[in-house]
């Protein structure tokens, strides 16, 4: 893996953060994690339209572009648990391969989601790819606390005007030894060297980066794939719902003849206890079921 310098003009213009300091400084900071043998997972959070979807994908086009290579969002963005696991079972995966996963609490339901044992142990094994994950949640809470001290940086979007994304991005540093919860992990903010007015190097803390919206070719293939998604979550949801009425008007149509039968074995003189057995229900049932059509004859007899 090797992580570029220089750009050309035509790529400066297409992606203005890479001739900003600050910008270009962060994205380097997260790939020399992969040229020292080790992974980096990113967690996005932000509320519903914030842009984090959006700025996953241009961190990790422009994670490629400073590699040298294109960013294959076709086949490394996830909206589902089960691709991202066929893609980290992948034996070809190159060192600072980059993908987004999205919407996973979506596909894995929002209670499952919130326990993600499976996601946490995923995440875990990540140690060993020498990969880049961006994965975003609305809220940092809808993930647990182990796949939360898993990432190595978590971005907080700040706000968003056109198509500029304001954030903060956090470097998280653990302490495994800690004895207290609020003492396991510190955010701080990447600090890059800069030169003072008496000539002194310092190190100043980066509050706040600005990225732009995707290029036009990532999202020309991006969008289709998200609105396939969301269809396809819907249908889901619509089949559930049908399923559902149907399970629920079982069960009343079953009562009803249940009761019509036991009607007719009365009329027979069969006792309630032998038309317990036929029906394979308690006595109790069968009498509740007696007193049902008793109670309709009487509504009977009085309109009558």
């Amino acid at each position: 893996m090797k992580i570029r310098n220089t750009f050309t003009k035509e790529e400066l213009e297409k992606y203005p953060e890479l001739g900003k300091k600050n910008n270009l400084f962060a994205l380097k900071y997260i790939l020399n994690r992969i040229t020292r043998g080790k992974n980096a997972l990113i967690l996005t959070y932000g509320v519903t339209g914030s842009g984090k979807s959006w700025l996953d994908i241009r961190i990790a086009e422009l994670l490629c572009i400073v590699q040298g290579r294109k960013f294959d969002i076709a086949n490394r963005i996830f909206f589902d648990f089960k691709g991202l696991l066929t893609y980290t079972n992948q034996k070809d995966l190159p060192p600072g391969d980059v993908s987004v996963s999205e919407e996973l609490g979506v596909s894995m339901g929002a209670r499952k989601w919130q326990r993600n044992i499976s996601y946490s142990e995923l995440l875990q094994t990540f140690r060993d790819l020498q990969t880049i994950c961006l994965f975003n949640v609305p809220f940092r809470t809808m993930i647990d606390k182990h796949a939360r001290l898993l990432s190595h940086f978590q971005i907080e979007m700040m706000s968003r005007k056109g198509n500029l994304n304001t954030i903060k991005l956090f470097l998280l540093q653990h302490n495994p030894s800690a004895k207290t919860d609020k003492k396991t992990t510190f955010e701080k903010y990447l600090r890059i060297e800069r030169t003072n007015k008496w000539g002194s190097i310092i190190k100043k803390p980066i509050k706040v980066l600005r990225w732009k919206q995707p290029s036009k070719e990532v999202l020309d293939i991006y969008i289709p794939l998200q609105k396939e998604f969301k269809s396809n979550v819907r249908k889901r949801l619509a089949a559930k719902i049908k399923e559902g009425e149907v399970k629920e008007k079982k069960p009343v149509k079953q009562r009803k003849d249940e009761v019509y039968k036991t009607k007719q074995l009365l009329e027979q003189g069969v006792s309630l206890n032998d038309i317990a057995k036929i029906l394979h229900k308690t006595s109790r049932c069968v009498w509740n079921y007696k007193k049902e059509i008793e109670n309709e004859r009487k509504m009977n007899e009085n309109v009558t």
